[in-house]
């Protein structure tokens, strides 16, 4: 991104899990939990190591800061384009 005159940008792609807003703590949890489980099974880690994937994870509150983050870095590099390409 550096290159492309946008220093301090790091482009990554990355997946996530979501819920309705409205779904139960008890059910968000124990998704989380569950799917902790399963990234951290050696074949799965395996599997997706061999496709260039780095396992994250964490709680649903970091991931939703993460995805605020990302918004707001992403919706910035918008608006700043969008001025750019006017002129």
């Amino acid at each position: 991104m550096s290159e492309s005159g946008l220093p301090g940008f790091e482009a990554v792609t990355w997946f996530g899990f979501e819920v309705p807003t409205a779904t139960p703590r008890d059910v968000i949890d124990r998704l989380n939990t569950e799917i902790g489980k399963v990234l951290a099974m050696p074949e799965v880690k395996e599997k997706l190591a061999q496709q260039g994937i780095d396992v994250g994870g964490g709680t649903p509150e970091q991931f939703g800061a993460y995805m605020r983050d990302e918004f707001a870095k992403w919706g910035r590099l918008v608006r700043d384009s969008r001025e750019t390409f006017a002129q």
